[in-house]
């Protein structure tokens, strides 16, 4: 091993995990097919060479260290993909194409790995990184040439630079369903991939909960859309008012908030070491998908004196065209601190700014802000009312967060439960089905992968107990069904005979742990409607 420039050019450390080691790679320069073997025996050869290297070069404490494992077929991280309607490009994955046809998602990087692998003398991994996730197009899932052809996962219609951030395994499965769901759809008409009618499937797609990112529902079968909705009580403005711990600004702090329909009353709870000035400036994402700082809308410097937990009117206001998210920066300032508690707020996201690092060639904003030390954490601040969690939210088609997080979440349950979603009607309508989808956290960061793991065996956010209610006119209420103990986040409610009602309700007993019900979605459907 120490003959190659492997221990030169590659990171070894004998505490790593496997998962570290991942540019142990080879073939990029031959056929990965037919050269099958002597790339699985390079790998093999290199692997036990830094096992080697590790056990007896006396450089690692490794002395009681063993090797259990080393698998035994090549992962092919790229091979063939064919080509489609349209061919998906690192352009529509940098500017964020919004496809008309979109049915699936991705959000990797793109991530290039030089053809020499292992052996090769720059860099392991490069990787570009677009301002949020993107989308991907039906007919980059479909052949050009044959007829009768679907594609999903790594083989889709996409360039090698493109192909770098669809391959991973979450992309990989929402371009499954996609590709899933129209080759039933065109077996079911007795039409080719190219003839469906993609406003069914994406009608179709939304009605079993896929990710189509910025896209809502119009089903014409969810009578849910018609409805009416109240609820017991709603989140009508955000206060995080309970301070846990201090937050040095040393950097630049980032707050994303929902604004529904507009921002007012900002405050932010801070330390000042002396009389100074707090500067915030207010940024557009724009793309309703985008998490990032992109466009300013406005900035404000207001003075701070001296003095601990002050409560600081940023004075800050934007109403929107439409509701979206803003992103706050919260400009570094040595003198200054901020608060935070240990607990994450709805619709809120804080980040801390990180400096840019030499190799990258050109500003990435997704890669300047991380939620380091915020995970789960909210900076104390209070705003002016909103109707970002509002009844209605429920019913608004969307059911992944968009510009905003798409959900009712009622008042605190405290110790009284049995808040409540109700849904309207002017005229009774016969339902055979009630479709209900919680919160399952989208921000919560579950990898796979063996190095880290989420700490909850299921999400705090999610429904665990609670009842769907319905009643004729002004009748009473009478329970349809009743769920204990739930994990998931969809949950589809068959009536084993059709029934007849004006009104119906979710009433939530307990969460899993969050102090507020969150709803994402609720729907509804008569007799004939199946679910797949």
């Amino acid at each position: 091993m120490t003959k190659t420039s492997i221990p030169q050019r590659r990171i070894i450390k004998a505490g790593d995990n496997g998962c570290a080691y991942w540019w142990i790679e080879f073939g990029g320069e031959l056929d990965t097919v037919h050269d099958n073997e002597r790339i699985r025996d390079e790998l093999w050869s290199v692997i036990h060479g830094i096992w080697d290297h590790i056990k007896n070069s006396g450089d690692f404490d490794a002395e009681t260290m063993t090797l259990e494992w080393v698998g035994s077929v090549p992962g092919k991280r790229e091979y063939r993909r064919f080509v489609g309607d349209y061919v998906l490009h690192q352009g529509d994955i940098l500017g964020q194409t919004p496809f008309a046809d979109r049915v699936a998602f991705g959000g990797w990087s793109i991530d290039l790995h030089p053809p020499q692998g292992m052996y090769a003398t720059e860099a392991a991994a490069k990787q570009r990184y677009a301002d949020g996730i993107y989308h991907i197009p039906y007919r980059s899932l479909y052949s050009v040439n044959t007829s009768n052809l679907l594609f999903a996962g790594r083989d889709i219609s996409a360039s090698h630079v493109a192909f770098g951030s669809t391959r991973v395994m979450a992309t990989c499965a929402t371009l499954g369903q996609a590709a899933g769901t129209a080759a039933a759809l065109c077996a079911g008409h007795g039409v080719t991939p190219r003839a469906l009618d993609i406003a069914e499937l994406q009608r179709t797609l939304l009605r079993e909960d896929a990710s189509v990112i910025g896209l809502a529902s119009t089903d014409p079968d969810d009578l849910a859309l018609r409805a009416t909705v109240t609820a017991h009580s709603s989140l009508t403005r955000l206060a995080v008012e309970t301070p846990r711990e201090r937050w040095p600004l040393a950097a630049d702090a980032g707050i994303v908030l929902p604004v529904d329909p507009e921002l007012t009353g900002l405050e932010l709870l801070v330390d000042a070491a002396r009389d100074t000035q707090l500067t915030i400036e207010l940024y557009d994402p724009e793309l309703g998908q985008n998490y990032v700082p992109r466009r300013l809308v406005d900035s404000v410097t207001v003075p701070v004196t001296a003095g601990a937990a002050q409560w600081i009117d940023t004075g800050l206001t934007w109403s929107p065209e439409t509701p979206r998210n803003a992103f706050l920066v919260v400009r570094a300032n040595a003198d200054l601190t901020l608060h935070r508690t240990g607990t994450p707020t709805p619709g809120v996201l804080c980040f801390t700014r990180v400096p840019l690092r030499p190799q990258d060639e050109t500003p990435q904003p997704l890669r300047e802000w991380t939620d380091a030390g915020l995970l789960r954490r909210t900076f104390c601040l209070r705003t002016g009312a909103t109707s970002a969690f509002a009844p209605a939210k429920a019913v608004d088609g969307y059911a992944r967060p968009y510009a905003g997080p798409h959900m009712w979440v009622s008042e605190p349950l405290g110790e009284a439960a049995g808040t409540w979603l109700e849904l309207a009607w002017p005229e009774p309508v016969t339902l055979s089905r009630i479709d209900l989808l919680a919160d399952d956290d989208v921000n919560e960061d579950l990898i796979n992968l063996h190095h880290h793991r989420t700490p909850f065996d299921t999400l705090p956010t999610l429904l665990r107990d609670y009842r769907i209610e319905a009643r004729r006119d002004d009748g009473p209420w009478r329970v349809l069904a009743r769920t204990s103990d739930n994990r998931r986040r969809r949950r589809i409610h068959t009536f084993q005979e059709p029934v007849t009602l004006s009104a119906a309700r979710i009433v939530v007993e307990a969460t899993n742990g969050a102090p507020s019900a969150h709803i994402v979605a609720v729907r509804a459907y008569g007799p004939g409607v199946q679910g797949w």
